[in-house]
């Protein structure tokens, strides 16, 4: 297997009521994080996105924002949490 790295890092507003899409609202970490990479979208060979589909209400949002990041056609991953609540008593 080939060396893996995480190189740059960003985020996104925390902001309830974001005025723009769930689309918009990931380019805003995605900018970020290519900037402080130093980096270009074709400099990635491939792609992890991560999700909580009960606040962004996807299916499946890796391939959405993929294309719209402009990541296509390189492999994107989706990793979603399993949440677990127990049941009150």
């Amino acid at each position: 297997m080939g060396k893996v790295g995480i190189i740059g890092v960003g985020q996104s507003a925390f902001v309830r009521g974001f005025p723009g899409s769930i689309r918009e609202l990931a380019f805003e970490g995605f900018k970020e994080c290519m900037k402080d990479a130093q980096i270009s979208v074709k400099d990635i060979d491939a792609s992890v996105i991560c999700s909580a589909p009960e606040y962004d209400k996807q299916r499946s949002p890796a391939g959405v924002f993929a294309e719209y990041l402009g990541l296509t056609p390189q492999p994107t991953f989706t990793w979603k949490p399993f949440v677990h609540r127990a049941p009150r008593a």
